[in-house]
């Protein structure tokens, strides 16, 4: 006969290690599940391959230039005053491409400021000439860089100067204007930097292309609107002429048989011409016929 061995552990033990255990089970569970969490967010490894890269421009001040890094390179985000934007406009004689024709933006920066808004600008702080970062310099008429210096940007090593939108002098060592990298406005205060954005530039294409298909629709409806309205005139014209041809028979039996052509044969011309004079004589036949009937 076996024995029963009763459990004689104090319940307030029980208590305190099963919470003891799920206190412990909790923290290993949240441990192995924020590993998990963070891979879902790029890292600064991503980040550097290409992720795109979010910044909050609420707390910009006017004039201030922030660098956020982006693929391994400065990104420049600035906050343009109204007189750096005013004095763009009057660059254009000391610019090698005032219109950066021959420069790299995307198609929301094709414009005199190179920006989607014009009092934020975005920019690649890499020079076009060796990859040197330039310094900003908004002074204007510094001695070092000269009466006729707008404001903008210096690259120390070479001596390469770019306006406030980033444009290169005239003269100078580097080749192009400072690249615009492609971002968006996430919201009013935020920014994101992502150079595959060119498939916005695309979209925004398609979509001027299918309105301009849409208008050229509309054109074809209405031309072939018009052209319909033609054809039913000329159906009208048609009917009005074939009535005449029929209500001249009788003319032309009370006429006789005379050498004249039959009304089969008679032309369109004819037809109208006669018109006329048939409607002013239709009601003076019979008193016609009669006469002739008694002479």
């Amino acid at each position: 006969m076996s024995a029963i061995v009763q459990n004689d552990l104090d319940p307030k033990m029980r208590r305190t290690l099963v919470i003891g255990g799920c206190v412990v089970g909790g923290v290993a569970g949240v441990a192995s599940v924020v590993p998990f969490v963070g891979s879902m967010f790029p890292s600064e490894r991503a980040k550097a391959a290409g992720a795109p890269v979010e910044y909050a421009i609420d707390k910009l001040e006017p004039g201030q230039l922030v660098t956020v890094e982006y693929r391994g390179a400065p990104h420049w985000v600035i906050r343009r005053t109204p007189e750096m934007l005013a004095q763009l406009a009057k660059n254009d004689a000391l610019l090698a491409d005032p219109a950066s024709v021959d420069s790299k933006q995307p198609a929301t920066a094709v414009n005199a400021h190179r920006s989607i808004k014009p009092e934020f600008f975005v920019v690649k702080g890499v020079c076009t000439h060796l990859g040197c970062s330039p310094t900003m310099r908004k002074d204007i008429a510094p001695a070092d860089l000269g009466a006729d210096w707008p404001g903008g940007f210096f690259c120390p090593c070479h001596q390469s100067k770019f306006d406030m939108a980033g444009r290169v002098f005239k003269g100078m060592p580097a080749p192009k204007n400072l690249e615009v990298t492609a971002y968006r406005f996430i919201d009013d205060n935020t920014i994101e930097i992502d150079a595959d954005l060119k498939t916005v530039a695309k979209a925004a294409l398609a979509t001027e292309k299918s309105a301009e298909s849409r208008d050229r629709h509309e054109q074809l409806k209405r031309e072939i609107a018009d052209r319909e309205e033609k054809v039913n005139a000329l159906k009208g014209r048609w009917q009005a002429e074939k009535e005449v041809l029929s209500g001249l028979k009788p003319l032309q039996e009370h006429l006789g048989g005379t050498n004249t052509r039959t009304v089969d044969k008679l032309d369109v011309r004819f037809a109208v011409n006669a018109i006329a004079p048939y409607l002013l004589t239709k009601r003076l036949l019979p008193s016609l016929m009669k006469q002739q009937q008694q002479s």
